[in-house]
Order: structure tokens, then C-alpha cells, then sequence
């Protein structure tokens, strides 16, 4: 059977090497490498508890091998490997170029850029496998991930999409799922704003203010000025209705 023919595994292996590898540099690179994924299958299912990590350790090295199990009827086994190809795919993606990649928050990057900076003189490698492929964590990720948050421009404008949080702590925030670039964008909103947007959590609106861009012009966030609710779908009139309508009209 060639390899062309295997299967994908359900596993992804974190492997950290070096000459004195401490338990507290150990202990970090696995939490961190964990809320990456976690954040990953956030954006990717809908919720981090989607799947559960059945978590492994090679014996006579430091390879942490990680099995993925649907945790839920909402996020079916037949989508798992998927899951794990765009995990593996992101961390090639950040280490080359400084790119987003698809599924990876704000807060994966940032989570990246730190597991990047564990590489030093007690542990100076770490790597993702996925099968054969296998993607590194080095300075370069750290690089890519910083001048993907250098500072860019803003612009007046809108945005539009469902609410997914609603949040008071800290600042007040939302944020919205945007459709067409397929990841969560932060809304910063007055206490008022805020309690007029929570009625829509999980519905659609439109936010307006002042857009704030990343240097390769990717939205970073919003400061809302104002926003509008789109009508609930099944509130909206049929077919048969419309027609009706034009029917009186004459």
C-alpha cells in the first residue's frame, strides 16, 4: 500500500528538543501549545470543548502526542482530520510568512508568538507533526506574527455579521463573526451600545465606526459608532406573501 493511500491520522505530536529541557520550560510549552489548539477548534467547531485531547508521551523523549475526539453530535468524527490539517497547515503558514491563517484568532497568533519564544538555549527546538508533515516554531514565527500586528491605518466603515460574545469584562466588547473573512472580529462599544447589542447575540447586525487595519490590510477591530439588526429570516415574508402583495397593489 502506498503512503499515498494511508489514512490521516486523528494525533498531532509536539516535539521539544534540546540539551537541558526544565520542567518549567516543558510545562509551558505544552499549556501553550494547548490554548493555541484550543482557540483553533474555537473558530474552526464553534466552541473549544468540541473536541477533547486524548493526551500521550513517548517513551525516552519529549514528544507529546495529542489524539483528537469529538466531544460533541454537533462537531461529527468525519470532520477531525480537517481540524488537524488546519492546525498543522497554520503553524507552516506563520513560521513562513507573515500571513494569518485560516481559523487562527488574534489570540492563537499572540499564543504562537510565545511559544516561539520558548526556543532558547534549554530547549531549542520545537515542532509540529501532523503524519509526515512536520511544521517548526522558531524566531521566525515570533517575526511573522509581530509584523502581522505592526501597526497599519484605520478607516471609516462597516462591518457585518453575527454576534458571537458579548462581554463586559475588562473593556466593553463584542464580537462578530464575519462570514466573508471567515474569522471573529472586536467591537469596542460604549456600556450603553452594549446592552442594546445583547438582545442579538447570535444574530446578524451591522456595526459602523472607525475600522482599524493591519499593515496587509486585514481588519483588526472596531470602534462602534453606531449598529443596526437585521430582521430574524424566518420573521420575513414568504413567497406567497410578496406575490400577495403585488396582488393588491393592482
Amino acid at each position: 500500500m502506498s503512503d499515498s493511500s494511508k489514512k490521516p491520522s486523528r494525533t498531532l505530536t509536539l516535539e521539544i528538543g534540546g540539551p537541558k529541557i526544565t520542567s518549567d520550560k516543558f510545562r509551558r510549552s505544552i499549556n501553550t501549545f494547548l490554548d493555541i489548539i484550543d482557540e483553533v477548534v474555537k473558530d474552526f467547531a464553534g466552541s473549544a470543548r468540541s473536541v477533547k485531547w486524548i493526551v500521550s508521551v513517548r517513551s525516552g523523549s519529549a514528544m507529546i502526542i495529542l489524539k483528537a475526539e469529538s466531544a460533541t453530535p454537533r462537531f461529527p468524527s468525519s470532520k477531525v482530520p480537517a481540524l488537524l490539517d488546519v492546525i498543522q497547515e497554520g503553524f507552516d503558514t506563520i513560521e513562513k510568512t507573515a500571513t494569518r491563517p485560516p481559523y487562527f484568532s488574534d489570540s492563537a497568533l499572540k499564543k504562537a508568538k510565545d511559544l516561539a519564544s520558548i526556543v532558547d538555549g534549554e530547549i531549542d527546538s520545537i515542532k509540529v507533526r501532523r503524519d509526515d508533515k512536520i511544521s517548526s516554531v522558531t524566531p521566525y514565527t515570533s517575526a511573522n506574527v509581530g509584523a502581522l500586528f505592526a501597526t497599519g491605518y484605520k478607516d471609516w466603515g462597516s462591518i457585518e455579521g453575527e454576534i458571537s460574545e458579548v462581554s463586559s469584562r475588562g473593556a466593553n466588547h463584542v464580537y462578530i463573526h464575519d462570514r466573508l473573512l471567515n474569522r471573529h472580529v472586536r467591537c469596542h462599544v460604549t456600556e450603553d451600545t452594549l446592552k442594546e447589542m445583547a438582545p442579538y447575540w447570535g444574530k446578524r447586525v451591522c456595526v459602523t465606526g472607525y475600522i482599524r487595519y493591519y499593515p496587509n490590510g486585514e481588519t483588526k477591530d472596531i470602534d462602534v459608532e453606531s449598529f443596526e439588526g437585521f430582521p430574524d429570516p424566518h420573521t420575513l415574508p414568504g413567497f406567497d406573501e410578496v406575490c400577495g402583495l403585488f396582488k393588491d397593489a393592482d
